[in-house]
């Protein structure tokens, strides 16, 4: 009987299967003499076996048609051979992920691409209409253009509200969240080298305040919330830590880490179930 009949006719059985046992208690299991065994081959001309665990991927077995044929050299160097396999199929797996991932960007990206596109087209008609019709007013002082331009302006509230419908939602105490977005952008403008560029977007489940200034050094982004720290001469050292308060009456998460561009990036992630009242 070849190797691969004798797997194709080996009854897989949870309880005395050498391969489920092995799967079941992630460990090396050595037979010696499988007819001695209740782990029983489809054919006794395989007297000892080898069956290692490869984490959630499967199993690693080795048969030999003589007793006790592996012995602990060749028990470890098989679970060197099969630690060397999870981490490539560990790596694989991760590669797949990530390459999924891109694709999914891609795809979100094109469609932004796409809808950009559509909502500059459609914002850009009632402008030029209005930028037309406001030139023909000058030079007539007919009403009728004013009304025209008025109607266009209309048109672009309503595109603008509809986009407005699209865009998620922050359920917070108004006057808390600007305080928190100006010691943000403050504190951006205060530590950046010149023209410093804000960008706040979204998470999957929070939101982020980005910029492109000098960033915080990655052994300090753990102190930058506590009472009195500021790198500035005058500064008072409590920005941040009204930013950490309000974020924690929220019951959100703020984090501190690199931006794209090099810069300082806060992320602020919702852990609780309820609203903020």
């Amino acid at each position: 009987m070849s190797l691969e009949d004798y797997y194709d006719e080996t009854p897989i059985d949870r309880e005395n299967n050498l391969g489920a046992e092995t799967a079941r208690t992630r460990e090396t299991l050595v037979v010696d003499d499988l007819r001695d065994s209740r782990y029983a081959p489809a054919n006794f001309e395989y007297r000892s076996a080898l069956s290692l665990p490869l984490d959630d991927w499967g199993v690693f077995q080795a048969v030999a048609e003589e007793e006790a044929a592996f012995p602990a050299a060749d028990r470890q160097l098989a679970e060197l051979l099969a630690e060397h396999a999870t981490a490539a199929i560990n790596r694989q797996e991760r590669e797949r992920e990530l390459q999924e991932r891109a694709d999914e960007l891609a795809k979100q990206n094109e469609r932004l691409d796409k809808f950009a596109s559509i909502v500059s087209h459609d914002l850009r008609n009632p402008l030029s209409v209005a930028r037309g019709r406001l030139d023909l007013a000058r030079m007539t002082g007919d009403e009728e253009h004013y009304r025209a331009v008025e109607r266009a302006h209309e048109r672009m509230d309503e595109l603008v509200s509809g986009l407005l419908t699209l865009a998620p939602t922050v359920e917070a105490d108004p006057e808390r969240l600007r305080q928190l977005l100006e010691n943000l952008f403050t504190n951006a403008a205060e530590h950046g080298d010149g023209a410093t560029t804000v960008t706040v977007g979204r998470l999957g489940d929070g939101f982020y305040v980005a910029d492109d200034g000098v960033g915080i050094p990655a052994d300090e982004r753990g102190g930058i919330f506590q009472s009195g720290r500021s790198s500035t001469e005058g500064g008072t050292g409590l920005g941040l830590v009204i930013v950490e308060t309000v974020a924690e009456a929220h019951g959100w998460t703020v984090s501190a880490t690199e931006s794209e561009a090099g810069g300082a990036r806060f992320e602020f992630r919702d852990t609780s179930d309820e609203p903020a009242a």
